[in-house]
């Protein structure tokens, strides 16, 4: 670390203030700033909420009452209708065609035409019926005779409406081309009659560059297509905030320059007793160094302290510092025979600890086992995984040539995770001393592990080394909750999977009995399948997963017909559609279980193909799910090798020929190419299996 002056600090601390001068104004002008904005698009926002609600009650009470004059008959004279509503300046009365037929207007005569968009039923500004300075708001109501014109006198209508525009804020109502119909704006006049620019009329707040400079504008659309608008200059935010700014930046600046005068003055007074303490340290250091045995070391140690004494502080903490020293001192003097023992202490203290080093080795060795094998149970995302990655830390924590966790099935044990080569004279027969630890010649341990009061499986470990028994029982144990969990986790996983295969044999059972294919086509599926997906190095659980499931692939054609499903002759094109659904009818049975995740999509895509041309959905590629793809060339093989109603059984040989070459229905490009491969250099196993499991492979259609 860098060692810096006093000065030096003072430079700094002058900084440090300025920068707070600056912060904290720019922090005062953006919050001033931003309240600012607030409070003025608040208010904006209040004022057009009162007048939305004020002219979409008055205007829509007008229309209703035009219409219900004009529907009556116009049963009342225009000038009583008229004095019930004031601000009404005029009324007219036209054909369909807008040609004027009476107008209680002297300045509007018969036979002039109304231009046909004011004939709308919606309310229109216009200065067609008034003064330009004073623009009217007119509203058409069809009757059976034509239309009923009625004009507004829009001053004396929104005049009534006492409300005051923020400070510096201009308002006003605007028809749809920019035309100011009023304006509450004492402080920025706004003619009316004038025009607004049209980009003010977007119905959003924006700042925009206008006349008055920079401005935000906002603008609301009322009924009749009218606008409400505001808009204030920016300079007001700029004003307010650069005030606020100016009063937090001098406040700071008031603050700092008492804080920087405080402080000068206590520096002087720092600098100068350090420099006092130091020349005085100086020239004890140089006497010191004069000194030739201890007894005129002691001397001039009573010396120093009488000098020291003498000094006179210039402010309390000093004092205390130099009491601190002559206490010091006169503690090294008369304890100088303590600290020769202590030495002497030190040093049986060391030999103490060089004896029990080899302890602090030993319980740091088992605490890295501990720490090894804990992280064995967090790497693994799976039960699998966490059996695999605990086998492989076992190993390399106790330096053995084979560990290995194992579990039970149903009271049988079974190598669930290993790592490392495993003896040929390892047998799990040595399991049956069930509750008690197992160590023979062979230095083979068996370490049972227990999970609610009874064994939930073993710790199997071949030529451990240097470990003792003992020590590897110690470390365990330490673990003994957690891999009893994982492996009564396994155990209850292991159940409930064999429940779900039990229950798709049942399955498979039922959908033999249904349609021509035989159990013995559907169990060689299985066994197929089984072996791709072990070749393509899947878990044995996914191995066992796709040998019962691939079973249920064509459980759909239960809903198809059994007409369509046997018939001799070739389909035709709506039997053969419905014969494609049995591959959704199939994932449909199944239902959502998670557990059933693989049979739903073995039915489903087991006729999708690699290149697209498959279905029900057309998938190519990695799209389809590896299931799907496995169980699709197992399917057509086998399909192949078994005589249906439509076609001869074909020999192994041509089987393979049509999937590896292709004949027109069949082609190379329908399959996975790494499954293919796997077909290719093991036909003579697909052979095997055909032969091995016969079509007679029935289950008992009576205990269905």
């Amino acid at each position: 670390m860098k060692i810096r002056s006093l000065k030096s600090y003072g430079r700094h601390l002058i900084a440090v203030m300025a920068a707070l001068v600056v912060a904290g104004s720019s922090l005062a002008f953006w919050r001033t700033w931003v309240v600012a904005v607030q409070n003025y698009d608040s208010a904006v926002v209040d004022q057009f909420d009162y007048l939305s609600l004020f002219l979409d009650d008055k205007l829509r009470g007008y229309q209703k009452a035009v219409q219900f004059w004009g529907f009556t008959g116009i049963s009342m004279e225009a000038e009583q209708f008229m004095m019930s509503f004031p601000e009404i300046r005029g009324l007219l009365l036209s054909d369909r065609k807008g040609t004027i037929r009476w107008s209680n207007l002297p300045y509007v005569q018969g036979g002039m035409v109304i231009p046909s968009e004011m004939l709308s039923g919606k309310w229109i500004p216009s200065s067609l019926f008034g003064d330009v300075s004073s623009p009217g708001l007119i509203i058409s109501v069809p009757i059976p005779s034509g239309w009923l014109i009625c004009e507004i006198d829009s001053y004396r209508l929104l005049s009534s409406i006492r409300i005051r525009a923020k400070e510096d804020t201009a308002m006003a109502l605007v028809s749809s081309a920019g035309q100011v119909l009023y304006s509450w704006s004492p402080d920025l006049p706004v003619p009316i009659g004038s025009v607004l620019p049209r980009a003010l009329l977007a119905e959003r707040s924006q700042n925009l560059d206008l006349s008055i400079g920079r401005a935000r504008a906002f603008s609301r659309m009322l009924v009749g297509g009218l606008f409400l608008v505001s808009v204030y200059p920016e300079s007001v935010l700029f004003q307010v905030s650069a005030v606020q700014a100016l009063s937090v930046a001098l406040l700071i600046l008031v603050g700092s320059g008492l804080f920087l005068v405080i402080f000068w003055r206590g520096y002087e007074r720092v600098s100068s007793s350090f420099s006092r303490w130091v020349q005085f340290l100086f020239g004890a250091s140089e006497r010191v160094n004069l000194c030739d045995n201890s007894l005129e070391m002691s001397e001039y140690l009573v010396d120093f302290d009488h000098q020291m004494g003498a000094l006179e502080p210039s402010f309390t903490e000093e004092g205390d510092l130099r009491d601190a020293f002559g206490i010091l001192l006169r503690t090294l003097s008369d304890k100088e025979e303590t600290l020769m023992a202590y030495l002497e202490e030190t040093k049986a203290m060391e030999d103490s600890l060089r004896m029990t080093n080899a302890d602090l080795e030993l319980a740091m060795g088992q605490l890295e086992n501990i720490l090894c094998l804990a992280q064995g149970v967090t790497d693994g995302r799976t039960l699998q995984g966490m059996a695999s990655n605990m086998a492989e830390n076992l190993k390399k924590t106790f330096r053995c040539s084979f560990s290995a966790l194992v579990a039970l099935n149903r009271g049988v044990p079974y190598i669930w995770g290993e790592a490392g080569n495993r003896s040929r004279s390892l047998s799990l027969d040595k399991l049956s001393f069930r509750d008690k630890k197992i160590c023979d010649e062979s230095r083979t341990l068996i370490v049972p592990v227990h999970f609610m009061d009874k064994v939930a499986g073993y710790v199997v470990m071949e030529g451990c080394g240097e470990y003792s028994q003992e020590r590897v029982s110690e470390v365990l144990r330490r673990f003994a909750l957690t891999l009893g969990g994982l492996l009564h986790a396994n155990e209850l996983l292991t159940e409930v999977r064999s429940s779900f295969h039990y229950f798709a044999l049942r399955m498979q059972a039922f959908t033999e009995i249904y349609h021509e294919e035989t159990g013995g086509h559907i169990a060689r599926v299985g066994e197929y399948a089984a072996f791709i997906a072990r070749e393509l190095g899947r878990d044995e659980a996914y191995v066992e997963d796709i040998r019962v499931y691939a079973q249920l692939h064509d459980l759909g054609k239960v809903r198809v017909s059994r007409d369509i499903l046997t018939k001799p002759g070739a389909l035709t094109e709506d039997e053969f559609r419905e014969m494609k659904r049995h591959a959704p009818y199939g994932a449909d049975m199944l239902g959502d279980s998670a557990w059933l995740e693989m049979a739903r999509n073995i039915c489903r895509y087991h006729h999708e193909r690699w290149d697209g041309s498959g279905y029900p959905e057309g998938l190519s590629g990695e799209a389809i799910p590896l299931e799907g793809r496995i169980v699709s060339l197992c399917d057509v093989y086998d399909a192949l090798r078994e005589e249906r109603s439509y076609k001869p059984a074909f020999s192994h040989e041509e089987a393979s020929r049509i999937i590896l070459k292709g004949d027109g229905r069949v082609m190379p490009g329908h399959f996975d190419p790494e499954v293919l491969d796997i077909f290719r250099v093991n036909g003579d196993f697909f052979r095997d299996i055909h032969v091995s499991i016969a079509d007679n492979h029935q289950v008992d259609r009576q205990s269905v």
